[in-house]
């Protein structure tokens, strides 16, 4: 089911949401809709509390192949001290940890969801092997489920642009975008949806190479649908794409790949600005702007190649939306350069 009822309870309650005062810059502030009964009440930064549901999907929970980070050893709780919280959301805390036996730095996530989210969560992340994807080293399932993975001193997208406090230029951009979408079409061609492509899931390494993390949302595709069942949406309202929030207007959007689409045209867009694109004064009128009329007003500045990129992506009907393939191939991929990433990379914020 989608969101439409949560979007119309949305729409009754948001005129408790005030408006900022002129001059203080514009944070998006996506309310957690997983919380159904205070929806309007909810004033949560949309980078740290998106909506999980957990699914009647069991999947297994075991620890991985050893992996050469831990030099073909299993890894124990013991084995790891734990130097700095470097996240945390509303389902996990992520710590940045030294593996004493190797020295090597790395991120614990800690899942504090427990049940089949969890177990899904988990088991597809340690399944995955993409250099664009955020490496995961091991799972330690004693007590609380935790994820060992890859650390990425650079931080996420969403830290890179707030320090900035504004856009990056449209080379870098471009990096950024080639990497998630290639990261995407390695998702999509093993049948797995992300659903959840935002800034702060978006991490960047010691070199400016940007890394698709946080599978708590993904879903897999199954004989052409999106797999995994369920009756909720799972998400971040500010990224979703029109038939995620009204799919009985737009329809069911296939198998969700669209969505994944939709979502890198919003944060195509808000690496540009330099914060989260505003379409109207509240949550309702996003809404509607998002599944109505009207279309997301790009600065004048912005080159035609970039708005042209910005458009395939952000096509209200998912069957119309461009693909994972056909936007690689698009022209404004080819200002792609690797001097491009040192913007994202200030060498104060990598020191370990």
């Amino acid at each position: 089911m989608c969101t439409s009822l949560a979007v119309g309870h949305l729409v009754g309650t948001c005129c408790l949401f005030k408006k900022r005062e002129s001059g203080e810059r514009r944070e998006s502030e996506t309310p957690n809709i997983g919380q159904r009964k205070d929806l309007g009440m909810v004033r949560e930064r949309r980078q740290h509390h998106s909506f999980r549901l957990l699914l009647p999907l069991p999947l297994p929970v075991e620890l991985p192949p050893p992996s050469a980070t831990t030099s073909g050893t299993a890894v124990s709780l013991s084995d790891l001290e734990k130097l700095s919280v470097i996240g945390h959301g509303s389902g996990s805390t992520v710590y940045k940890v030294l593996h004493l036996p190797t020295s090597a730095v790395l991120a614990l996530k800690v899942l504090r969801r427990v049940g089949h989210t969890a177990s899904r969560e988990a088991d597809t992340h340690r399944r995955l092997d993409s250099p664009h994807i955020v490496r995961c080293h091991g799972i330690l399932a004693s007590g609380e489920l935790s994820l060992l993975l890859e650390y990425m001193p650079g931080g996420s997208l969403h830290d890179v642009l707030r320090r900035r406090r504004r856009g990056l230029r449209e080379k870098t951009i471009a990096v950024v975008t080639r990497s998630v979408l290639e990261g995407l079409r390695y998702l999509h061609e093993i049948g797995v949806v992300h659903r959840d492509i935002k800034p702060s899931n978006l991490l960047v390494g010691d070199k400016g190479v940007v890394k698709i993390a946080d599978f708590g949302a993904v879903r897999r595709v199954v004989d052409g649908g999106s797999g995994g069942g369920g009756e909720e949406e799972e998400g971040t309202l500010a990224y979703m794409s029109p038939e995620r929030l009204d799919c009985e207007g737009w329809g069911h959007g296939g198998d969700g790949r669209a969505g994944d689409v939709w979502a890198v045209g919003m944060v195509t867009v808000e690496c540009l600005v330099g914060a989260f694109p505003v379409l109207g004064e509240n949550w309702a009128a996003f809404v509607f702007k998002v599944c109505g009329g009207g279309s997301l007003e790009l600065p004048e500045e912005a080159s035609l190649e970039f708005k042209s990129f910005v458009r395939r992506c952000l096509e209200k009907d998912w069957r119309r939306r461009a693909t994972v393939d056909e936007l690689l191939r698009h022209p404004f991929l080819s200002k792609c350069s690797t001097v491009a990433e040192e913007e994202l990379l200030p060498e104060a914020f990598l020191r370990i």
